[in-house]
């Protein structure tokens, strides 16, 4: 058996009319974590919409616990499956415990239905994962942006899906904040074994962060692999165009792309 709860088969995507993935095959490793990477432009944040159900193929299919992801419900797709899209924002002075909440709202059948123990034992799981707590009272929109990256990721945390979907999740964070949101990630990774897919810019988090990389260009896959596999001077040239060398990181051992001036 494949050991893979989301998968694609010949895989079109378009935006009016204008083919930006085209015909692609590609298995999501099941308790991974998997970063998608390319230079802008090249389909990352397409794909992974199509990944999410919130873009219809043009052609082929998207599988999602081996049955096509536009046959299922949208309530039974939230169930399995949680996505955190770039840049979201929250109404003025939702707090971060409100927020969070909103991840139960695939499981509310009605609503009439009552707010249960379950519910609520989720959402405090959450705030506790990310370690907001201390928050939870705080309306959103005055946090950092580290905390709001965390507090978006606790609503989905809430959701309670095995797998987890993250479009640029450090765009606009500073460093630390960066290497705080991924290391959040990693920890639900290892933790509680869920499966994660993210588009990334900066290859060196992606090689130390995620266990299998997709490098895009022009809507194709050009590597799909371990970042030991992947991430080769012969890639980053024919992917991005730039002449560089690849090192060990000297802290964990991952592949370190140290870029090459152009003179």
């Amino acid at each position: 058996m494949e050991n893979t709860a989301l998968k694609t088969q010949h895989l079109s995507l378009a935006y009016d009319g204008k083919s930006i993935i085209s015909g692609l095959n590609l298995l999501i490793p099941t308790g991974q974590i998997t970063a998608l990477v390319g230079p802008n432009g090249c389909g990352k944040s397409t794909l992974l919409r199509g990944l999410a159900r919130l873009l219809k193929p043009h052609t082929g299919a998207v599988y999602l616990n081996g049955a096509d992801i536009f046959r299922q419900s949208t309530t039974k797709v939230a169930q399995q499956l949680g996505i955190l899209p770039q840049g979201p924002v929250a109404p003025e002075g939702l707090t971060v415990r409100d927020l969070v909440a909103q991840g139960r709202y695939p499981y509310q059948k009605s609503w009439l239905q009552s707010w249960t123990d379950e519910d609520e034992r989720l959402v405090r799981k959450a705030l506790t994962t990310t370690d907001l707590n201390e928050l939870a009272h705080r309306a959103v929109d005055t946090l950092s942006g580290g905390q709001k990256q965390r507090a978006w990721i606790a609503m989905t945390l809430a959701q309670d899906t095995q797998i987890l979907l993250l479009d640029e999740p450090t765009t606009f964070l500073d460093l630390a904040h960066q290497v705080e949101v991924l290391e959040l990630l990693g920890d639900l990774n290892q933790l509680e074994g869920r499966t994660i897919v993210m588009v990334l810019h900066d290859l060196n988090q992606a090689c130390r962060y995620a266990h299998q990389l997709v490098a895009l260009r022009d809507g194709t896959v050009m590597a799909h692999g371990t970042p030991a596999d992947v991430m080769t001077e012969e890639m980053v040239q024919e992917v991005f165009g730039l002449a560089c060398r690849i090192v060990p990181d000297p802290v964990v051992g991952t592949p370190l792309c140290l870029p090459l001036a152009r003179k």
